[in-house]
């Protein structure tokens, strides 16, 4: 596939042939159960009343960027190699999605961030202002660096574009992924810091305590996300690098189809480590007391995650 006139036009690795029919059957197959997937978190969360939290709202929005990149960009991807066709506007579409994914992981990992590292401060940090701008930043910013290269027609050869192509790579793809390292790292420091203060008193029944075996589960939730993160997003990265950087020759054809499995992969994983794997969505999948209610008006006057990842004594280190 040839993205020449794409506004990211690596961002997408383009195949050197067409790619075999097992992998677009693949491809389909997990499209669609990402699709449902992404479907469903966002059902749970407006159908029931008590999901309506801050933290959901930001999972709500990861999911959407997770639910287009499979409605909008398997299909374009697939078309375009069992076709052999170029779509004008596919490049632009799967910039945009490719970074409201980045940009909406950002959000999610801000949110938890600031959850357990500032928990009394949380609900005045978080209001219903700043998650609204976070959440408006996640998609109008891809949007608005996706479309930068028309105004110098999306020329490859330009050297505009080439120094746009490497400012992306580092500011937008990099350093997000630098810096939520470095955050997952620190919460599961501050996470373990807290298990440990806390196991002596879960042995004798202090409920501050009982909650060290929950933070620990919430440990290994994090270690998922991270590892999720780098196996889904390294392959493509690389990808862009040596592109950016004129390095094709150091792209093979294997590490291409990789890169999009693993893409999919994320756009799965996605709902099942932020969604499924909260207590709050277990629960509302067992529990039938579901009733709608207005996202942003209620999820501000309710707690922020009380079921789990918000304990008030986890500040420190």
């Amino acid at each position: 596939m040839n993205n020449t006139n794409s506004s990211i036009p690596s961002m997408l690795p383009p195949a050197y042939q067409p790619a075999p029919l097992p992998f677009l059957v693949c491809w389909s197959v997990m499209g669609l159960a990402s699709t449902v997937l992404n479907v469903v978190v966002c059902c749970i969360v407006f159908c029931n009343a008590r999901m309506l939290t801050i933290t959901n709202a930001f999972v709500v929005s990861l999911s959407v960027s997770d639910l287009l990149a499979a409605a909008v960009l398997v299909p374009i991807y697939i078309a375009e190699e069992y076709t052999l066709t170029k779509v004008p506007i596919s490049g632009y579409v799967i910039a945009v999605l490719l970074l409201a994914s980045i940009f909406n992981l950002c959000a999610v990992t801000y949110e938890r961030f600031v959850a357990l590292t500032k928990p009394f401060g949380y609900r005045v940090i978080m209001n219903k202002r700043k998650v609204s701008i976070i959440i408006f930043a996640s998609w109008f910013i891809p949007v608005l660096i996706s479309l930068l290269p028309l105004a110098w027609h999306a020329d490859p050869s330009s050297p505009y574009h080439k120094a746009y192509m490497i400012i992306t790579l580092i500011l937008f793809v990099l350093l997000p992924c630098v810096a939520m390292i470095w955050v997952y790292a620190r919460l599961l420091k501050i996470i373990r810091n807290f298990i440990q203060r806390n196991r002596r008193r879960t042995s004798s029944g202090n409920k501050t305590g009982e909650r060290a075996g929950t933070e620990e589960k919430a440990a290994r939730v994090f270690a998922i996300i991270l590892a999720m993160f780098l196996l889904c997003w390294l392959p493509l990265i690389y990808i862009n690098a040596c592109t950016a950087f004129q390095l094709e020759h150091l792209i093979t054809q294997t590490l291409l189809y990789v890169s999009f499995f693993t893409l999919l992969l994320n756009t799965i994983m996605d709902p099942l480590i932020f969604a499924f794997l909260k207590r709050d969505f277990k629960e509302s999948i067992f529990k039938s007391d579901r009733r709608p209610a207005g996202m942003m008006t209620s999820m501000v006057s309710r707690r922020s995650e009380q079921e789990e990842l918000s304990p008030t004594c986890m500040n420190g280190e």
